[in-house]
């Protein structure tokens, strides 16, 4: 994605599929399980800082009180509108440099004017909740100290692992993402590399021990952005051969983590950085695309197979430059190409004849401005290939019902935020486009904010979630169709 006009570039019983696990997060023909069993569904957001020399999330100095300026009055609010995984983007030589100090004194929103900017301005088209403000109190400010968790002399390595936990306990999973936009000798140096990756994934498992099953590792974001295909080029070593070696690694210490694995190699197919799982031999002669079929071979073969998912990004042409292909049949044909294939049975198919593996997917970064009609109908079309419905119903890949909006704050190029540029308001056509029963989105990705009857509470670490609010009978107006509000927002 874009950050600041930059391009970068005891056995249970799976209830659903039959299949045992003693796993407390793992995969099974693609769908997502917890340790009782349970379908997970990630309805995640982005929330960068770690990785842009900030020491803290992005954005906690902006505005005028504890609303924008809190931080978990921020994770509050991203509570209430149903996000159940944050993705907290990082780069391992951020965790060097010295804090910069974010808790401060500031002006304490009163609760209930809080509660008020969680109201939309306009509701969707589907059953809500009887209640008029969330039921879920806001957090208290303790002596007017904005952020206090951030103290000015804990050191960046472990602020973020305090944010770790604290979305941990508020009943978050959490995605871990390297991700970074400048040359990263962390990177370029292999071996470095994976030691970095196993220190950070020890000292989260012994200093959080209750992160145990909630964390995802997004181990490289945007491969392509440091020229890395999957064969490996005389800048860098293979993705094939890092991705493995992480696996081997990271999967003793947390074999409940799910390993994300971003694509690489596939621009010349209009692929997204962040895409790319091509597999199709006639697709690598005639595009030169990178052949991702060797990594799978040695994936299906391990022992942690059922704990990769691949993580596509999907963009519209405001942050790729593209002018076709964005929406569509092209775009649907694309998207099965590079990523789809993987999501619905066989699945991969290994060359030396040995079983076929369904992998599932998280669309691991996507979003978009909503400024024009083409950026309209290319989300649209995102969303349809990911419910696969109407013409995307291409029967060559499987629903995709996990993925991660980019971003929570708004100064992400090409895609805003849910914020508003104040960092307050809140950007309700999109939020409306996630939840769908709007005119210009009529199924939406399954978001549930705390005005929708089917919204659950997301319960803290150890508690019991309150029960959802009971439906109302009360008529509410449509989303405007796309036109003057969407492409002129307030």
């Amino acid at each position: 994605m874009v950050i600041f006009g930059i391009r970068r570039p005891a056995l249970l019983v799976f209830v659903a599929a039959g299949a045992a696990s003693g796993l407390l997060l793992t995969t099974n023909n693609g769908v997502i399980y917890d340790g009782d069993g349970n379908v997970v569904k990630f309805r995640g957001i982005g929330w960068f800082g770690f990785n842009s020399a900030f020491s803290y999330p992005e954005g906690l100095w902006m505005g005028k009180d504890s609303v924008t300026q809190d931080f978990a009055t921020n994770v509050w609010r991203m509570k209430q509108l149903g996000f159940n995984a944050i993705r907290l983007p990082f780069r391992f030589t951020d965790f060097e440099v010295d804090p910069i100090p974010v808790k401060h004194e500031c002006q304490v929103a009163p609760a209930l004017n809080l509660k008020y900017t969680m109201v939309p301005d306009s509701f969707p088209n589907l059953p809500r909740s009887s209640l008029d403000l969330p039921a879920e109190a806001p957090p208290a400010v303790p002596g007017s100290i904005c952020s206090a968790q951030f103290l000015d002399t804990l050191p960046v390595y472990d602020r973020y692992l305090m944010v770790i936990k604290f979305y941990v306990d508020q009943g978050f999973y959490v995605n871990i993402d390297y991700h970074t936009t400048d040359p990263d000798y962390r990177l370029k140096d292999f071996n470095s590399f994976i030691s970095n990756w196993t220190t950070l994934v020890t000292r989260v498992l012994t200093e959080i021990p209750e992160a145990k099953g909630r964390i995802v590792l997004d181990l490289i974001n945007e491969p392509d952005g440091h020229k890395m295909t999957w064969q490996g080029s005389g800048n860098i070593g293979g993705l094939a051969d890092y991705y493995i070696a992480l696996m081997d690694a990271l999967w003793p210490i947390c074999p409940d983590c799910l390993f994300l694995g971003e694509g690489t190699g596939a621009a010349m197919v209009g692929a997204n950085y962040g895409d790319g799982y091509v597999i199709d031999q006639s697709v690598v002669r005639n595009s030169g695309a990178s052949d991702a079929t060797p990594f799978f071979n040695r994936l299906v073969k391990k022992a942690y197979a059922s704990q990769f998912m691949a993580a596509p990004h999907i963009y519209c042409g405001e942050v790729t430059g593209q002018t076709y292909g964005t929406s569509g049949k092209p775009l649907y044909n694309k998207l099965t190409m590079t990523f789809g294939h993987l999501t619905l049975s066989p699945g991969f198919c290994p060359t030396d004849g040995g079983a076929c593996r369904v992998f599932g997917a998280v669309v691991d970064e996507f979003g978009s401005m909503f400024n024009s009609a083409d950026e309209q109908t290319c989300f649209r079309s995102i969303v349809a290939y990911m419910n696969n419905e109407l013409e995307a119903a291409d029967g060559q890949h499987a629903m995709i019902e996990n993925w991660f909006y980019w971003s929570w704050q708004p100064d992400s190029y090409g895609t805003g935020g849910i914020l508003a540029d104040d960092y307050r308001q809140l950007q309700w056509f999109k939020v409306n486009a996630l939840t769908g029963g709007t005119s210009y989105m009529s199924t939406g990705l399954g978001l549930r904010p705390w005005y929708l009857a089917d919204f659950s509470p997301l319960p803290e670490l150890g508690t019991a979630p309150p029960p959802a609010a009971a439906p109302s009978n009360s008529p509410f107006p449509d989303f405007p169709p796309a036109g003057a509000h969407l492409l002129n927002p307030p």
